[in-house]
């Protein structure tokens, strides 16, 4: 699998210093690709506890494809934050 890069707004999301964002966009269009890669940057760069992070997705769908993102990207040891759906 090639490594995917970020756009433009996806980068300033992942680097925003806020302590929320609300990734709004169409289908297709990289949302869980965003929020997992800010999760990591938190995780990994920030050094923000797993435990400390909510992420809100529509879809169980995605929900269950940033799960799996995050524990290819995570250490064994390192527990996932939470990932739940609005439903």
């Amino acid at each position: 699998m090639p490594i995917r890069q970020p756009n433009i707004q996806q980068q300033q999301a992942i680097d925003s210093t806020a302590a929320t964002i609300s990734v709004i966009a169409g289908p297709g269009t990289g949302k869980t690709f965003t929020l997992t890669e800010r999760i990591c940057s938190l995780i990994n760069q920030k050094r923000v506890s797993p435990k400390q992070i909510l992420a809100i997705t529509f879809t169980r769908k995605a929900r269950n494809e940033m799960e799996t993102r995050l524990r290819a990207k995570s250490s064994d040891s390192t527990p996932l934050p939470y990932v739940m759906t609005l439903h």
